[in-house]
């Protein structure tokens, strides 16, 4: 095993940081902004729902087969393409095309965004590895993650009402245009382009991967776990603004709670890096779930928030612990196309659970809704605990990014 060095002593690594950083956080105001002229133009939430989870399941669905046919994917290319996408929305809102054009346009959008996430995470691999610092890589990851989370809607939010939507998608293509330079400028490697490798089909990779029982049983579980967690969704506004009487700033306050969680969790575990990673991945899953079950059962804003808080810690810590569990056992020759799998995974699961959480939101209360998810959460995590641990303590795979080659 080579010897860990910091992820930040690698010139390609703090690129790569930096562009998902920077593009995280623009992706707060195309949702946002999009969002809000889809509520503007439709009068319904109901759209707005509808669009969220197509957001989802369409790029989930659409991006592993469009990636996999092409040979040589740079991923600054896919950063680039994103920002001529969204320099097009923001003319045509400005214009007050017809909304049917910009969902259109967000979902390709979409597509391209996972694209360029789940290969910024491959190329993160190809620079990590040979230094031994992978995980450490992937905690500083997870810690880019909650700090967009905690960040993005407050300043999205503020850029819609000052700016107005347009200006606020411009913003997001100023993201990722600026994403793309960060990975055209410099030395080392930034896309996932290998010349020399062996070239291996969707198809094969996805067959290969279901008969590698700790690989499946990983993503199973992200995927799972994702759909329970992703149930409050259509609940969360309602819960902190009705049940319990808070306000929109109260609710920003929540989802903020939870981000600040995910960055302290990533300091935490690299504190903790000497203990056992099966256990910290377990104990992640365990503050997730007792703050979902905390926040259902809370009777104030302020308790919401705490469990925000304790919640978000638990995904600092998971997030980083699974992504590094599923990179490390992946087969050199299949380290693209997994890491676009686990992309999907995460893709569509919580767009799932949003129209699952739809539904209990129109039969049950919200304090049932969060009962159901983190219950669901603990059945999944108590059912694979075993599994779950000895992935994340067995002996890795070697992990090396490799080009995509064409689906059969």
């Amino acid at each position: 095993m080579p010897r860990a060095s910091s992820p930040l002593r690698i010139p390609a690594l703090r690129r790569l940081l930096a562009a998902y950083a920077v593009s995280g956080l623009g992706d707060w105001f195309g949702e946002i902004a999009l969002s809000v002229v889809v509520l503007h133009e439709t009068g319904s939430v109901l759209a707005v729902a509808a669009l969220w989870v197509a957001g989802g399941i369409v790029p989930a669905l659409a991006g592993p087969p469009i990636i996999a046919r092409l040979a040589r994917v740079r991923v600054p290319l896919l950063y680039a393409a994103e920002a001529a996408v969204f320099a097009v929305l923001a003319i045509a809102v400005a214009e007050h095309a017809p909304t049917a054009l910009l969902v259109a346009l967000g979902l390709v959008d979409g597509t391209l965004a996972f694209g360029a996430r789940a290969l910024t995470k491959t190329a993160i691999v190809a620079a990590a590895e040979p230094a031994g610092a992978l995980a450490e890589a992937n905690r500083l990851l997870g810690i880019v993650f909650g700090a967009s989370m905690a960040c993005g809607p407050a300043l999205a939010g503020i850029a819609v009402a000052a700016f107005g939507p347009a200006a606020a998608l411009a913003l997001d293509g100023a993201s990722f245009l600026g994403a793309a330079l960060l990975l055209t400028r410099g030395t080392g490697p930034v896309n996932v382009a290998a010349a020399g490798r062996p070239r291996v089909s969707l198809r094969d990779a996805l067959a290969r991967a279901r008969r590698a029982d700790t690989l499946g049983m990983l993503l199973l579980v992200d995927g799972a776990t994702a759909i329970c967690f992703a149930l409050i969704i259509p609940v969360e506004l309602v819960f902190v603004t009705d049940t319990l009487g808070g306000s929109a700033a109260d609710f920003g306050l929540v989802l903020a709670a939870w981000g600040a969680g995910a960055v302290l969790g990533g300091v935490a575990l690299g504190r903790l890096r000497h203990l056992d990673p099966g256990i910290m991945l377990l104990a992640g899953f365990g503050l997730m779930v007792a703050g979902y079950l905390g926040m259902g059962a809370a009777g104030a804003v302020a308790t919401v928030v705490a469990f925000s808080l304790l919640g978000g810690l638990g995904q600092g810590i998971e997030g980083c612990a699974l992504l590094t569990a599923v990179q490390t056992r992946a087969p050199a020759d299949l380290q693209a196309h997994v890491n676009v799998i686990a992309e999907a995974v995460r893709t569509a699961a919580p767009a799932v659970g949003f129209a699952i959480g739809g539904l209990l939101a129109a039969t049950t209360t919200p304090r049932a809704t969060y009962l159901v998810a983190g219950l669901g959460a603990l059945a999944v995590t108590a059912v694979s605990a075993r599994t779950l641990s000895g992935a994340v303590t067995g002996h890795p795979a070697p992990a090396v990014a490799v080009g995509l080659s064409p689906a059969r």
